[in-house]
């Protein structure tokens, strides 16, 4: 499957994006939905929130802390998924994918995902980040066309864009 992957690649004059474009484009990803996360609790969370975390991490109480903790990681979650699927079908493309000048397409017909493959795409994603810690990117070193667990769910490949 790689070699023809490649092959189509080749035909099409488009090349496979770096391993370290990859990466970097998954880095800034997280640091923008990082950010979103920040920016809500700042303005979406009351004073009395705020004082009810500051008073369990004063008194060390993990129960409210996890709690805390809790709804950061669903908030987190939630935004992640939806930022990853509605880029991947509007653009093929997240902002760290832009950034760093690569696009995922669908390796059948060289064009961006379609909605099912994006959602696809971004929940297989998600379920690597979290459960697997990172093993979503070890697959990348063990086959020619550097995909990963969600590329290969969404039949997807990542390619530079000049």
């Amino acid at each position: 499957m790689d070699i023809e992957i490649l092959e189509k690649l080749e035909k099409e004059d488009k090349k496979l994006a770096s391993l370290n474009s990859r990466v970097l484009a998954h880095f800034i990803d997280t640091i923008i939905c990082s950010l979103l996360i920040y920016f809500l609790i700042v303005f979406f969370f009351n004073d009395n929130d705020i004082e009810k975390i500051r008073f369990a991490m004063q008194n060390q109480d993990i129960e409210q802390i996890n709690i805390f903790l809790l709804k950061i990681m669903k908030m987190y979650i939630v935004i992640k998924f939806f930022y990853l699927s509605l880029f991947f079908y509007m653009y093929g493309a997240t902002l760290g994918n832009l950034i760093t000048k690569t696009k995922i397409v669908n390796y059948e017909h060289l064009d961006s995902p379609n909605l099912f493959e994006s959602l696809n795409r971004a929940l297989v994603f998600m379920i690597c980040e979290i459960f697997l810690n990172g093993v979503l990117f070890l697959l990348v070193f063990t086959n020619k066309t550097r995909r990963h667990l969600a590329d290969l769910a969404s039949k997807s490949v990542v390619i530079k864009v000049d």
